[in-house]
């Protein structure tokens, strides 16, 4: 390679590494790692410098979070839980209150954005659902699926910190279209057989977590800041290029 191309490379990988930043996907386990042993308030991971922070919380049925301590622990081949209540299940659940999985990530102590790509769920019922807390607000709500086991792919704004909570939502049964007929002033046929009286009902959704797979950018290491150290490089190529020059002549 000549000392033309090389000066041109450099120029060219100098570009690249200036032009942005990288992103990078990591996966935070409470499924096949070893389980803490106790319920506790703060759970961490560590992976390639990116920290999560694992807390439990509560919410309210207008999905507002409250703030209140809640307590967190996850099992080998089983997930992660939330109890806030004395006599709470190991899930993260709605049945006395509404539990809240929280997810704070860092790096070097700094609060660091990341958007969530994917979610496994495991102790999964046919109805259960989740509602999404995207930097402390409310994000909808959305059903995981029938299977004991459930990876739903997403695609989150970017945030610091996240909220992972155990959806209750009312239903009806029986004949509820009759109900809603007669109340209308609709006639009603007391020829026909008797119809199941409409019910309303709620749901109360129960699951653990295995998985959280998240996504993020991170800036390309250098000692020396960009461009002031690729002007430094090129200067010290171009002197080079001078010398040889005057060794030539």
């Amino acid at each position: 390679m000549t000392f033309k191309r090389t000066i041109a490379a450099a120029a060219v990988t100098l570009a690249a590494a200036s032009s942005g930043q990288a992103a990078t996907t990591e996966t935070f386990d409470f499924f096949w790692t070893a389980g803490n042993g106790s319920w506790t308030s703060l759970l961490s991971q560590t992976k390639n410098g990116l920290t999560l922070d694992v807390t439990g919380t509560t919410a309210t049925e207008s999905h507002a979070l409250t703030g209140d301590t809640a307590y967190v622990q996850h099992w080998k081949n089983h997930g992660l839980g939330v109890n806030s209540h004395f006599l709470d299940s190991h899930q993260v659940d709605s049945i006395f209150l509404n539990d809240v999985a929280q997810f704070s990530f860092s790096m070097d102590g700094v609060a660091q954005d990341v958007k969530i790509t994917g979610i496994g769920f495991s102790y999964v019922d046919a109805g259960d659902m989740f509602d999404l807390y995207v930097g402390g607000l409310y994000d909808g709500t959305s059903a995981i699926g029938s299977s004991f086991y459930e990876w739903l792919d997403l695609d989150t704004d970017y945030a610091s910190t996240f909220g992972i909570g155990a959806a209750e939502y009312n239903y009806f049964t029986g004949d509820c279209d009759d109900k809603r007929s007669s109340r209308s002033g609709g006639d009603k046929d007391k020829s026909k057989k008797k119809k199941d009286e409409c019910k309303e009902k709620t749901f109360y959704s129960g699951f653990k977590i295995k998985y959280l797979t998240v996504e993020y950018d991170v800036p390309p290491p250098s000692e020396v800041p960009l461009p002031a150290g690729g002007l430094l490089l090129l200067s010290a190529l171009g002197g080079a290029g001078l010398m040889r020059r005057r060794k030539v002549a």
